[in-house]
């Protein structure tokens, strides 16, 4: 493919396009960078910025600006029809994503890069990957971790063996939302326990009562505390906090993710042994090449069409982030029970309303 993948953007606001402007200022802006979907798009090698969407004519048009897309539309379906688009990426609130991927895909797009979460409910969830599995779309999901190099170095020394079998990972991320933030930290969670799948999941969620409706929760409650429970023993704790630190605990040693990937401590044993179990072998690594997620997520799919390499995520993935998610709502509103998998109820509603804002 001589001429580049071709992307459509639809939603130009914060992640779609603005965001880069914030990141900028961060201490660690260069992890980051380009951090927004059309800014990532517009960096990557082989990718072409076809056109961008948003309802809002201004923010297409100023997206168009910033990241040279070559056209600029207020209506998806337009788009969609007028342009051979390869793939779309999607940075829109929660509740339109589901009608704009179904649109995306009959009209045979091949890749998607799709803001989290997915959908309000697990049914349109499995609706969703039903529909992309058939089609076989090439999908990711704006958990960019997964995709930066820091997290994959960390991971590869794990797999080695350095800190031996993994028995626990602590996630701290802020005081985050459960559909707004908790995607990353779930991530992460899988990330480390090797995608293995979910048996159980306990929370303890900052819910206003007031807030329930039958099957209808109008709010995004903040995490206090939740635990998953992977197949083979392995737990991830998830904590309120914050530092943004991950910490993966193994049976020989321990290694903290600081600062959201910033720096990197390793803990092992002594080799003479001396230390009993207080891991006094300490190191911290320089820092790993810089490469943004966004940036890494999109190239991935520039290859997946472009030469038929898999993008190393898929639907299923994100199915099962999601499904953790509903899993501590569901937690919640049975007094913190723990809840099996796979989860039974299927129509639950999350809205993901905070104030007057939506995820």
């Amino acid at each position: 493919m001589t001429q580049g993948v071709r992307f459509g953007l639809v939603g130009c606001g914060r992640i779609g396009s603005t965001a880069d402007d914030r990141a900028r200022k961060w201490a660690t802006a260069d992890l980051w960078l380009p951090y927004s979907h059309g800014g990532a798009i517009a960096a990557t090698a082989g990718a072409i910025l076809a056109a961008v969407c948003d309802g809002d004519p201004a923010a297409a048009a100023d997206a168009q600006r910033r990241h040279g897309a070559r056209a600029s539309y207020v209506d998806y379906d337009a788009m969609l029809a007028a342009e051979s688009l390869d793939v779309l990426a999607i940075a829109t609130r929660t509740g339109a994503r589901s009608s704009i991927i179904q649109a995306a895909v009959r009209r045979g797009i091949r890749g998607l890069y799709c803001e989290k979460p997915l959908s309000n409910t697990l049914e349109e969830a499995d609706a969703l990957a039903e529909l992309i599995e058939q089609r076989g779309v090439g999908f990711i999901y704006g958990t960019k971790r997964r995709f930066m190099p820091t997290f994959h170095q960390v991971r590869a020394r794990i797999r080695a063996g350095e800190i031996g079998a993994v028995t626990t990972i602590m996630v701290r991320y802020g005081f985050g939302s459960l559909l707004w933030s908790l995607p990353h930290a779930v991530d992460m969670a899988s990330f480390f326990a090797d995608d293995l799948p979910v048996e159980r999941v306990q929370a303890d969620l900052s819910l206003d009562p007031s807030c329930v409706n039958g099957v209808v929760i109008d709010a995004d409650p903040l995490l206090n505390s939740a635990t998953i429970r992977f197949a083979g023993g392995v737990r991830a704790i998830l904590l309120a906090g914050e530092g943004s630190d991950i910490q993966i605990i193994g049976r020989d040693g321990l290694v903290t993710i600081e600062a959201d990937g910033y720096r990197i401590r390793w803990r092992k044993r002594l080799r003479d042994g001396s230390d009993i179990d207080w891991l006094l072998d300490e190191s911290t690594d320089p820092p790993a090449p810089t490469s943004s997620g966004t940036q890494c997520s999109i190239a991935a799919l520039v290859h997946f069409v472009s030469a038929g390499i898999h993008p190393g995520y898929d639907i299923r993935r994100a199915l099962s982030n999601q499904e953790i998610l509903f899993a501590m709502m569901e937690s919640q509103l049975d007094g913190g029970r723990a809840v099996d998998f796979p989860l039974q109820r299927r129509g639950l509603t999350i809205t993901g309303r905070t104030g007057n804002l939506y995820a």
